[in-house]
């Protein structure tokens, strides 16, 4: 039996922080992450006529509903519940929530790739959503710098006076 392998930290702080061979070098990077039960997050939407419009923008509801899905159909629903997630896992990468859900906007790329919008602009950060087994699911990623951008775009529009 091979005893297990001791990892020497100030080696490990070398291979997280050092040059990638071919590639930039690490800054650091922040994680927001979230999970949503789609058949929780349906009953919301049944529920509360406006949780559409409070939730989401809509070029987020319109695209839920893309290529003739109807609104209440489980594959929008499944959308907006990887939308809500994204929002939420935004609100965990900030440290802090946005001012309102709509601040937070998951647009698509022409190849289908999500893309992160706040206030109307576009943010330099990495977004992947999932929904699959009745689960739907974001994680938003970011360098320091670029977390740095997405607060200060936060910051300026927290301190606007209708913001």
């Amino acid at each position: 039996m091979t005893a297990p392998a001791v990892v020497d930290e100030a080696e490990l702080a070398g291979v997280l922080t050092g040059p990638v061979p071919d590639g930039p070098e690490l800054v650091g990077v922040a994680v927001g992450s979230d999970v949503v039960e789609v058949a929780r997050f349906a009953g919301v939407l049944r529920r509360r006529a406006a949780a559409r419009v409070v939730l989401f923008t809509e070029l987020e509801r319109a695209d839920a509903v893309r290529d003739g899905v109807a609104p209440d159909d489980p594959v929008a629903v499944r959308r907006l519940a990887a939308r809500f997630a994204a929002k939420e896992a935004v609100v965990k990468l900030l440290r802090r929530p946005p001012l309102r859900w709509t601040d937070v906007e998951v647009r698509r790329a022409e190849d289908g790739a999500p893309l992160l919008w706040i206030h109307g602009e576009p943010v330099p950060v990495a977004i992947s959503l999932a929904h699959d087994a009745g689960v739907a699911m974001a994680t938003v990623a970011a360098t320091q710098p670029a977390l740095a951008v997405v607060r200060e775009l936060v910051h300026a529009v927290a301190t606007e006076p209708d913001g």
